[in-house]
């Protein structure tokens, strides 16, 4: 949404989904990636089963911040905690910053 507010500090939310008959429910914490806020999200990783790192497409920096995110979601969770990569904003091609195949090789690399 355009006018939808920037996550501030941290989101919550909560949805139930089915799987294979199965019902899940998934906590989902949205800590908006923002530096200013890195040490107060480090606590939310603790029991996690996995981890979306999302960068926008359209933004370098977003990107470039990757390495360290990861690094805290692979020390601060389990082993067996599930990480994806996700390229945002693919709607944008035409402003793209950050090409598929730099995303991909950084995929291949840390993953």
């Amino acid at each position: 949404m355009a006018d939808c507010p920037h996550t501030i500090g941290v989101e919550f939310g909560t949805r139930i989904i089915e799987v294979s008959g199965q019902k899940i429910k998934l906590q989902i914490w949205d800590t908006a990636g923002q530096e200013r806020f890195r040490a107060v999200t480090r606590s939310y990783y603790r029991g996690a089963a996995g981890a979306l790192m999302v960068y926008d497409i359209t933004r370098r920096s977003t990107y470039n911040h990757l390495s360290s995110w990861l690094t805290d979601a692979r020390n601060l969770t389990n082993p067996n905690t599930v990480i994806i990569l996700i390229g945002n904003k693919a709607d944008l091609e035409a402003q793209r910053d950050v090409t598929y195949e730099e995303a991909k090789q950084f995929a291949e690399e840390n993953w």
